[in-house]
């Protein structure tokens, strides 16, 4: 039901992440995880460069979240 209301929120997202996780969420139900399916299909399809301004802007404890990315980044290099 999650899988198939996300589908539906990225197929009629108008080529808009806000307006297509908007639409997740006010489909009803289960929508925390038809948000969150929509978020990374959608994330993956659009890339961070296309999410709206505002919203990064207000993401909590965002150059911490930065570092560990980068620090997880390296990581993985050692590995290969």
């Amino acid at each position: 039901n999650a899988l198939e209301a996300a589908l539906w929120a990225f197929w009629s997202d108008e080529d808009s992440f806000e307006k297509g996780v908007l639409a997740a969420v006010n489909l009803g139900d289960d929508t925390d995880t038809t948000a969150a399916i929509y978020g990374g299909l959608a994330g993956a399809y659009y890339g961070y460069k296309n999410l709206p301004k505002r919203w990064l802007d207000d993401i909590y404890a965002k150059n911490f979240i930065i570092c560990v990315c980068k620090w997880m980044t390296y990581e993985t290099g050692k590995l290969s």
